[in-house]
């Protein structure tokens, strides 16, 4: 166990220099029997290189029943040293960290799966006013290849997946949906133009692309042509787009999938990695 303990006010830290420089991905951060930590407290995270030193935005989930804390940490830039701190209580505790790594940023490609099982019954309004979902970290966390999460594994259960948009091209785009059961699809772009006005959350800046209450079996994008597809939406070449499903499964077979509608008229169905980002990449 690493413990350092400084006056009240000081920051304390850790620090591990890699052997290369790589993608950080996830540091978790894993309480021991022997380590004997009162809890897991969240800490801040700094990623540096050669060039740059960035404080990364890290997203915290701590199962303390598991006794383990992952921290996804974003923009993800090649990194040659990690620095795991605390600002101000003085004293910085670590049993065991690990740190996932990868050499390439391909590797960043895809959505991230956050999913909270025994929800009962309802709609996406349902599901949101649950007191689970905003205050509890989920069940499980997944890394998902494509927009299109695993079928036929449970029921009673709220799902979200969001990554970064990389559009392939400029131009207006269409989105579609195939799930089961009810399902919201938003995108928060930094700068976009919409072809008809688009439902908007102006807390968040995020647009509603879609929302639909009827089930389709897997990747069925038809079965309610114009209640699956969004509007048409300008999106440019060379942006992220931060894109976010939630869903709400009640009972049955499940499934959820997002497409879209390129502006040459080709269809990607599902969304394929090489389009996606399940962490912000660093410029």
């Amino acid at each position: 166990m690493y413990g350092l303990s400084l006056p009240q006010g000081q920051p304390v830290w850790w620090s591990v220099t890699l052997q290369r420089p790589a993608f950080i991905s996830k540091i978790w951060i894993i309480n021991r029997p022997g380590c004997c930590l009162a809890e897991m407290t969240k800490h801040n995270v700094i990623l540096r290189n050669h060039l740059e030193t960035v404080k990364a935005n890290c997203k915290v989930y701590s199962w303390k029943e598991r006794q383990k804390t992952l921290m996804i940490c974003e923009p993800s830039i090649s990194t040659s040293n990690v620095t795991i701190y605390e600002n101000s209580v003085g004293e910085l505790r670590l049993c065991e960290v690990m740190i996932t790594a990868i050499e390439s940023e391909k590797s960043l490609h895809g959505v991230l799966q956050e999913l909270w099982y025994n929800i009962p019954s309802g709609t996406i309004a349902r599901l949101r006013a649950h007191n689970r979902l905003p205050t509890t970290d989920p069940d499980v966390v997944n890394i998902l290849r494509q927009f299109d999460s695993p079928s036929n594994f449970h029921t009673k259960y709220g799902q979200r997946l969001t990554g970064y948009l990389q559009v392939p091209e400029s131009g207006n785009y269409t989105f579609f949906v195939a799930r089961d059961d009810n399902c919201e699809l938003w995108l928060q772009p930094e700068r976009v133009e919409l072809v008809e006005k688009i439902k908007d959350d102006k807390a968040s800046h995020k647009l509603l692309l879609i929302k639909v209450d009827f089930r389709t079996d897997h990747n069925q994008w038809d079965k309610f042509p114009s209640l699956q597809a969004s509007k048409e939406i300008w999106l440019k070449k060379c942006q992220l787009y931060s894109v976010e499903v939630l869903i709400k499964q009640s009972g049955g077979s499940d499934c959820a999938s997002v497409g879209m509608k390129l502006p040459n008229g080709t269809y990607k169905g599902p969304i394929t990695a090489a389009h996606l980002f399940w962490v912000k990449p660093g410029k």
